[in-house]
C-alpha cells in the first residue's frame, strides 16, 4: 500500500521514447530502450495510462494533494528518475508521507540527493564507487554473481516482506548510517538485454 510516484514528460511516454525525449525523465539510465533496454517497466500501458489521465487535467498542486489515510508511505521513480526534479519538489512530495523509498542513476551528477536516494548501480565497480561517494546503493545482478560485503538481497521478491514494511531504499541519512546496502537480481521479461556496466563512470 504505497503511493506511486512517476515522472513522465508531457509528451506521450511512447513517442518520448522513439524520439529520445524521455531523457528528460530518465537521464542516462542503461535500461532505458535507447540504452540496454531492460527496463521492467510496462510504459504501454501502466505509465500510458498516469499520462492519459494527467494530460486530461485529473492534476492537483502538491500542497492540496490530499493523501489517503490509508497509504503511509511512497516510492519516488516507479517511472522515470527522481533526479529530474529539483530537490525542493521532492522534499515537497516526501514530506506528505511517513516514510518513502526511491532511486536514481543520476547518482554521479546529484550528490544531494543522497541522503533521501539509493544509487542505483548496475555492476560491481559501480557500487564499489557510489559508495565511496558516500552513498548507500541497490545494485541490479545476474543470479549467480555472489554478494559483496555489506550487502543483503532485497526480501521482496522472496515474499519475506513488503516494501511498505521494510523501507530500507532510502538514502544514507549520515556518514553513521551503516544499514546495508541491497541487491537484487535481474528480473521481467527483459532480463536477459541485461549487461553489468560502468555507464555512470565513464
Amino acid at each position: 500500500p504505497m503511493a506511486q510516484m512517476s515522472f513522465i514528460t508531457p509528451m506521450h511516454p511512447v513517442e518520448a521514447i522513439k524520439s529520445g525525449a524521455d531523457e528528460a525523465v530518465c537521464g542516462d539510465c542503461p535500461a532505458k530502450p535507447s540504452n540496454l533496454n531492460y527496463c521492467y517497466v510496462g510504459v504501454g500501458r501502466s505509465i500510458r495510462s498516469a499520462w492519459l489521465s494527467a494530460s486530461k487535467s485529473n492534476v492537483v498542486d502538491i500542497e492540496t494533494l490530499k493523501v489517503n489515510r490509508n497509504v503511509r508511505n511512497v516510492r519516488l521513480g516507479t517511472y522515470g528518475d527522481p533526479a529530474a526534479a529539483p530537490r525542493s519538489l521532492l522534499d515537497r512530495l516526501i514530506a506528505k508521507f511517513k516514510r518513502h523509498t526511491g532511486y536514481t542513476h543520476q547518482w554521479v551528477t546529484r550528490p544531494d540527493l543522497s541522503d533521501i536516494l539509493m544509487a542505483s548501480v548496475d555492476s560491481v565497480d559501480e557500487a564499489i564507487y557510489a559508495k565511496s561517494k558516500g552513498w548507500r546503493y541497490f545494485r541490479t545482478k545476474r543470479e549467480e554473481e555472489p554478494l559483496l560485503a555489506g550487502e543483503i538481497m532485497c526480501p521482496a521478491p522472496r515474499g519475506v516482506v513488503v516494501c511498505d514494511k521494510c523501507l530500507l531504499c532510502d538514502g544514507k541519512k549520515s556518514a553513521q548510517d551503516k544499514r546495508k546496502n541491497i541487491v537484487i537480481d535481474v528480473h521481467g521479461t527483459t532480463a536477459g538485454r541485461y549487461i553489468p556496466n560502468t555507464h555512470s563512470l565513464v
